[in-house]
């Protein structure tokens, strides 16, 4: 078949990564645990093709790992998988040694190097991120809302605020957009470099609008004009909002589910006076940045 389809390009190399696997008892059980193991023995002799094969058992032990810990929240014997959540590999390098080795990536050096003036040339335009992205997020609701039983009697009217609050040191930047579920927020807004738009989850729904966002790296964009950010969205179709809350230089999110529900969209709360120390003079700067970057 192989010979037959005569494959180029990637998927030649889908195909020939499993030339490589010689068993086809792939699944072993250790009779003393009853513990089911997966098995992989072959040889390479192309270090390309080893790499994929690496990145295609990296894959699988994501998927193994994922079941079981799914099956222990069920909370009966009967529901737990009882596999060894890691394949065993035995794909010996043939004329090469290694080629596991990986490129590791420091958080904070580069989310350093993606934020503020090192790309960008000034910090400032970080609210132009955060604006773009609310404006995508209303041409979407608004598209949604002509078919959507909540606008049947009431039309869509898309609205993007900023607001300054002095007294609780707060920026904040809303929009009543469609708004992120748990999903959207865990495998896009928080994944730099993967957007949402692009995705087949959108791109499935058959929309016509083609947003925008073309200005760069989501969720880091807000810490070019505050350490500290909070985010409360709730999606159209869900009946609870949720809020995250992160700090620059640490990689972990705190995740909630808020108590009271909220109209769809979402709102970005930044720290007053390090928003403010970006636009020294004030609403008039602040204004005529938007108005520069945005048609209004």
């Amino acid at each position: 078949m192989y010979k037959y389809l005569n494959p180029t390009d990637y998927s030649d190399l889908e195909w020939r990564q499993h030339f490589d696997i010689d068993n086809y008892t792939k699944i072993v059980l250790n009779e003393k645990t009853a513990q089911k193991k997966i098995l992989f023995i072959g040889s390479s002799k192309e270090p390309a093709i080893h790499r994929k094969l690496l990145k295609y058992f990296d894959d699988i032990n994501k998927e193994l790992l994922n079941a079981v810990n799914l099956c222990q929240i069920f909370g009966k014997d009967i529901y737990l998988l009882n596999v060894y959540p890691h394949i065993i590999n035995n794909i010996k390098p043939d004329g090469f040694t290694f080629s596991d080795y990986k490129l590791e990536l420091n958080y904070k050096a580069i989310t350093n190097l993606l934020m503020g003036e090192n790309i960008y040339g000034d910090k400032k335009y970080g609210l132009r991120e955060i604006i773009q992205n609310s404006i995508d997020a209303c041409k979407t609701m608004e598209e949604t809302a002509q078919t959507h039983e909540n606008f049947i009697f009431q039309k869509y009217e898309p609205i993007i605020i900023i607001a300054l609050n002095k007294e609780k040191q707060s920026v904040t930047i809303l929009d009543n957009g469609s708004g992120m579920n748990v999903e959207i927020l865990k495998k896009y807004f928080l994944n730099v470099g993967v957007s949402y738009y692009n995705s087949d989850a959108y791109n499935l729904q058959g929309r016509e609008y083609s947003p925008i966002e073309h200005y760069g790296i989501g969720f880091l964009s807000c810490f070019m004009l505050s350490d500290k950010v909070e985010v409360r969205t709730k999606h159209i179709e869900e009946n609870k909002s949720i809020k995250i809350e992160g700090e620059k230089n640490s990689e972990y999110i705190c995740l909630t589910y808020a108590d009271k529900s909220k109209t769809q969209g979402t709102e970005i709360v930044l720290d007053y006076e390090q928003f403010m120390s970006i636009f020294p003079n004030g609403i008039s700067e602040i204004k005529s940045f938007v108005e520069d970057n945005f048609l209004i």
